[in-house]
């Protein structure tokens, strides 16, 4: 029988439960295999405050050897000390300590001591263990942290990903039945309709993210705990690096899908994440060293770019570099006796200069400017961040602060976006999150936002992603920085962590006027436009176009008081979800401050 042919029977199979007997006989069968070691007199485990240094070096000898070791068994103790240190000859006598605990760990009891030296172990050695254990017996390793962790972070991260690798384990092992090897991905045209176990929907291979949240939020979690961290991450990194496996399988069918879509002519689905090496020389830990820097593509009057570059300067940045998408010479003359505000203007000569046409979209030409920043960038700058001319970084503490804190191994940090909230006079002083920064649910949005709530993406008119800082000089080529985020050879980075204190305030409108004004464009090439052929759900901008064609200003007034408004009733329902943050930019002042009246 062919592959095609076993895959595509439809034969049915006599039903039967899978565990005769249910949970008795499952946690019977548990029961078998966790009863503890028997010792015999004098056997037992190295005391809690033994010097781990010499462990590092003393490698395992051969336990046939030592007339210590040597057979005949004298206990399940003896027996299994005896099997791990012919399994570790050679390898570090700390590496076989490690596999010891964890033997006895897995157990219903075990000696006093061993939870706190597996814990001491790792406190003061994981690195090594990382580099000298291979990725079976890491896993082992934290699986046994969800069963012995000293922090909920690590028993969450330690069952969390101990579920992941054992069910990477069983349905691995039933694919081969399949007759394909785990780095042979299926066809697309091979699929055969559900239903699902448990009624789940199926999974959208071309655009679904559920495997990047599995991972992001496991490596999210796993920046909370120094113990456990490391190890985590290093397991989540060996695992998208993996060539096989039902990632490595998922980003082979996702191509197919591209490349399906582009002869239809539709776009193409989200790249998948890549990992970005991090050199420990990019790496700044001291608040009063880190240096961060703007750099933006701008079309906007002269007093718009003022209050942009005084806000982002009087908060720290050490430079805010502009590009004039239009040549300008008063924009050039203003900031001309300012060191910290770098002015080039994209005029055909720059673009003669740079060998490459200007490209026709705008996005493109932001992101080439940007790209072309983070490569020119001096080795005195730490971060880079992509901004437009109406988002505003807001921080509880110094950015640099913030930057300082971010883990070693991370290539970027997620400012999340806020949303102004507009009023006629342009002044912003509130800020609301998305229902998912608050902790609720979506169905909140309904409460309010009563009559367009449903077709809100996290109650938000402008974007949500947030907006991401960079570290430069990564020893990495291929790195460009796009509108939301840097990416490595055209996909997103993996190693990115979301800022606690640091957020994105995005002004994506501040009063009735300017959201007309700017409509007309926005419905043509910015941000409404429609993505009807990607997605089925009525957008921000299926819905506008709904009524400016049907209800004219009349609707679009109601969506500005209901969705924008500074209105004290908005804030008050905001106020009560945990929404709303209070923030006034004070721009005039800051402009004032730090270029003249």
């Amino acid at each position: 029988m062919s592959k095609k042919d076993k895959k595509t029977s439809t034969k049915k199979k006599t039903s039967k439960p899978a565990y005769p007997g249910g949970i008795d006989a499952i946690l019977d069968r548990m029961a078998v295999r966790r009863v503890p070691f028997d010792r015999a007199p004098r056997e037992g485990l190295p005391p809690l405050d033994i010097d781990l240094a010499p462990l590092t070096t003393k490698s395992v000898k051969h336990p046939d050897n030592d007339p210590r070791e040597a057979r005949p068994f004298r206990s399940d103790f003896h027996r299994k000390r005896y099997a791990l240190r012919r399994e570790f000859i050679d390898a570090p006598e700390l590496v076989f300590l490690n596999g010891f605990l964890i033997s006895h760990l897995r157990k219903t009891s075990w000696p006093q001591d061993a939870p706190a030296l597996f814990q001491r172990i790792w406190a003061e050695h994981g690195d090594f263990l990382i580099q000298h254990l291979d990725q079976r017996w890491l896993v082992s390793t934290i699986i046994t942290f969800g069963d012995h962790g000293v922090t909920q972070t690590q028993r969450s991260l330690g069952l969390s990903m101990g579920v992941l690798f054992g069910m990477m384990k069983l349905y691995e092992s039933e694919r081969l039945f399949s007759g394909f090897q785990s780095n042979e991905p299926y066809k697309i045209g091979d699929r055969v309709p559900g239903p699902l176990p448990m009624q789940m929907d199926g999974f959208a291979v071309g655009n679904g993210d559920l495997d990047i949240h599995l991972i992001g939020r496991l490596w999210t979690e796993s920046q909370k705990d120094d113990v456990i961290g490391p190890l985590a991450r290093h397991l989540l990194s060996a695992l998208m690096e993996e060539r096989s496996g039902l990632f490595n399988r998922l980003a082979d069918l996702r191509d197919q899908i591209n490349r399906a879509n582009a002869e239809k002519g539709v776009f193409p689905v989200k790249a998948p994440l890549t990992l970005v090496p991090v050199p420990a020389s990019c790496v700044v830990t001291d608040p009063a060293k880190v240096s961060w820097v703007t750099v933006s593509t701008v079309k906007a009057p002269l007093a718009e770019i003022a209050k942009f570059a005084a806000h982002h300067l009087d908060i720290g940045a050490a430079e805010v570099i502009l590009y004039l998408d239009e040549p300008d010479e008063e924009i050039v003359t203003f900031f001309a006796p300012y060191p910290k505000v770098t002015v080039i203007e994209c005029s055909d000569a720059y673009w003669v200069d740079l060998g490459k046409s200007r490209p026709q979209a705008h996005q493109l030409r932001q992101t080439f400017n940007a790209s072309h920043t983070y490569d020119q960038l001096a080795s005195t700058t730490n971060w880079v961040i992509h901004l437009d001319v109406d988002e505003f970084l807001i921080s509880k503490r110094p950015i640099a602060e913030c930057l300082a804190e971010v883990p070693s191994d991370d290539a970027a940090a997620i400012a999340r976006t806020i949303e102004g909230l507009a009023r006629d006079d342009g002044a912003v002083e509130h800020f609301k999150k998305t229902h998912r920064q608050a902790g609720v649910g979506s169905s909140l949005l309904e409460e309010i936002y009563p009559t367009f709530g449903p077709h809100l993406h996290g109650g938000f008119v402008g974007h949500s992603v947030g907006k991401s800082f960079t570290r430069t000089h990564l020893e990495t080529s291929g790195i460009r920085l796009g509108i939301h985020g840097p990416r490595r050879d055209g996909n997103d980075f993996a190693n990115r962590t979301p800022l606690a204190d640091v957020f994105l305030g995005h002004i994506h409108m501040s009063s009735w006027a300017e959201f007309i004004s700017k409509l007309p464009f926005r419905r043509s090439r910015g941000s409404y436009r429609s993505h009807a052929k990607v997605t089925s759900r009525l957008g921000t901008g299926e819905l506008l176009d709904f009524l400016v064609e049907h209800e004219g200003e009349t609707g679009l007034r109601q969506f500005y008081e209901e969705v924008c408004m500074d209105s004290e009733q908005l804030r008050q329902r905001l106020d009560q979800h945990g929404m709303l943050m209070p923030y006034d930019l004070d721009l005039d002042a800051k402009v004032a401050r730090i270029f003249g009246p």
